[in-house]
Parts: structure tokens; sequence; C-alpha cells
């Protein structure tokens, strides 16, 4: 399997990382992969291909005490082909979103919301607020498209709608 360090600080000060360890994935081909915020415990999603050339999220809680990583608390088979970026998006919303060449699909462990856009290679993105509402996502062919998260009742955070501009 692949070999990830984990290093840093994330979540409150007892569930602090305070020093780097190294832990195994079964996961081999590791596309991309992101510390989620949130949580009572720190977590990572990581975006990889399996052995049948399909990509796949899945999320590992990070264990201090024992080094070591833990499965869950979600997973999604079989996301867009072509994704290729996780995004973390912060607190009040908290998921990832996962960023494809036809879509991008925001995925929080209770809420799903996969919103179709042109064909397009993102390759950059940035955070316009804070909380993670708005998001800029630059494309190969210098096109900038704003994509914005809309809270649904009782529904937690969901991804909402995607212009395009240049």
């Amino acid at each position: 399997g692949s070999s990830a360090a984990a290093a840093g600080s994330a979540g409150s000060a007892s569930s602090a990382l305070r020093e780097a360890f190294n832990v195994r994935l079964d996961e081999l081909t590791v596309i991309d992969l992101c510390f989620l915020h949130g949580g009572s415990k720190p977590a990572i999603a990581i975006l990889y291909q399996d052995a049948k050339e399909a990509r796949n999220v899945k999320t590992y809680e990070v264990l201090l005490r024992d080094k070591d990583l833990a499965e869950g608390p979600w997973e999604e088979k079989h996301v867009e082909g072509g994704a290729s970026i996780l995004i973390p998006v912060p607190l009040p919303y908290g998921g990832v979103l996962i960023v494809g060449e036809k879509s991008v699909t925001y995925h929080s462990g209770a809420s799903f919301v996969a919103v179709p856009m042109r064909t397009a290679l993102v390759r950059a993105y940035a955070k316009i607020d804070e909380d993670g509402r708005r998001w800029l996502l630059g494309d190969d062919r210098g096109e900038l498209s704003l994509l914005v998260l809309h809270a649904h009742a009782g529904a937690g955070a969901g991804a909402g709608a995607a212009g395009s501009s240049t």
C-alpha cells in the first residue's frame, strides 16, 4: 500500500497532532487527499483509483494515540472518473468538494449533492468566504467558475448552483 505522514494540527487542542508519524494505506493510487474540518477526531479524505480504474473517496479517522488510521466515517464508491481534486469545506458546512471534469460533488457523509458543469480540467481553486460558501474554480482554459454552497433546512449543507465566467 501507499504510506502517508500525519503532521500539523487539526480539531480541538485535545486532538491536536503534535508529532509526525507514518501510516499505511490500502489504496495504492492516491489522486488527492485532505484533512476534513470538524468532527471529534481528526479525519482525512482520500481520492484514489482502484484496480478497476474506478475513482473512489474514502475517509479515515486519525487515531493519534495509536498512530494509525481507522476507516470511516464515510465512503463514496465510483465518483466521477475524471475526479482529481478534493477541497475541504470549513464549518459550518464541513465535508468535502469532489471536483471532476464534468461535475462538482459536495459530500459530508450525511449530505451528497452533485452539480454538473461544462467539461473542464479544473487546475486551481480559491475560497472566497471564510465559511466556505463560495469558491472560485480555475480551469485549463483560463476560465473561472463560481461554485456556491446552499444550506438546506434540516438537511445540512448541499452544493448549489455552479456558474461560469471568464
